[in-house]
């Protein structure tokens, strides 16, 4: 009886322990992680570092209309200039995540600019600002494949035309200064101020080269001149113009503009110039 007495006892004292442990193991946390600070889990969130409301929809969720169209141009560069691809100028040469992270500043730099209530594009009609983004990211490829040295100013490489054109859209000024009072060195400054006078002078090459089928209104950028120049146009025209068609975009023109950009998020002005060889 003693033996029974003392084994129900152990039973009860390990039983009673188990219990106890088990009621108070405390329970596994969950780690939400919000980068944006936008009430979206990451893991759910379609613009992680983006700001932007929850909704529905899985493709759209936590993402503003500029921070999908942000996303949508970023496909563009990706896809035709992909990040850290092999380049013969070392000026140009860049890691795949300090191209990504530049191309992210081009990204929002476009954006702002074209999508600015204030800035008139070139086309009319609901998608008109989508088509003009397009067809000067045809421009900017064809012109410097997107390169870091043209981007920053950066080596003897960087300003073509014997070194009179200027930033991505490749602004052909010398030393002188754009029609709205811009110098080459603030163009590659601030490449916010390179495509607002891109966008200037794309706009006054298709009024003059008006009366030219749409791909060759680019022929005075390209050129100097409607009557040269066609071949280059069309080659940037109509890169732009298949993306414009072909691409998916998730947002729409009308809600871009009428939003605004975070003023701690918008791109400071692209790193300072370096000292030029050549």
């Amino acid at each position: 009886m003693r033996r029974f007495v003392l084994l129900s006892l152990t039973v009860a004292l390990l039983f009673g322990t188990s219990l106890s442990t088990a009621q108070e193991a405390p329970s596994a946390e969950v780690t939400v992680r919000d980068t944006d600070g936008d009430g979206v889990d990451d893991e759910l969130d379609a613009c992680p570092a983006d700001f932007g409301p929850a909704n529905s929809n899985p493709k759209k969720t936590g993402c503003t209309a500029r921070a999908l169209a942000r996303a949508w141009v970023l496909d563009f560069l990706v896809k035709y200039a992909p990040p850290g691809h092999k380049t013969y100028f070392k000026e140009a040469e860049e890691t795949k995540e300090e191209a990504l992270a530049r191309y992210r500043g081009v990204a929002r730099d476009l954006v702002s600019v074209v999508y600015d209530p204030n800035v008139k594009p070139l086309f009319a009609g609901a998608t008109g600002r989508s088509q003009t983004i397009s067809l000067m990211l045809g421009v900017m490829f064809w012109e410097t494949s997107i390169r870091r040295d043209v981007d920053y100013g950066l080596g003897k490489h960087a300003r073509g035309d014997h070194g009179r054109s200027w930033c991505l859209m490749q602004i052909n000024i010398g030393d002188g200064k754009t029609p709205g009072g811009i110098s080459g060195e603030e163009l590659v400054r601030d490449r916010r101020e390179c495509f607002r006078e891109g966008l200037k002078i794309i706009r006054g090459s298709f009024l003059s080269c008006r009366e030219l089928p749409l791909d060759e209104r680019l022929s005075s950028y390209a050129s100097g001149s409607c009557d040269r120049g066609h071949d280059k146009s069309k080659q940037r025209v109509r890169t732009g113009m298949q993306w414009f068609s072909h691409s998916t975009r998730s947002f729409k023109d009308v809600d871009a503009v009428s939003e605004e950009d975070d003023p701690v998020r918008v791109s400071p002005p692209n790193q300072p110039l370096l000292a030029r060889t050549g």
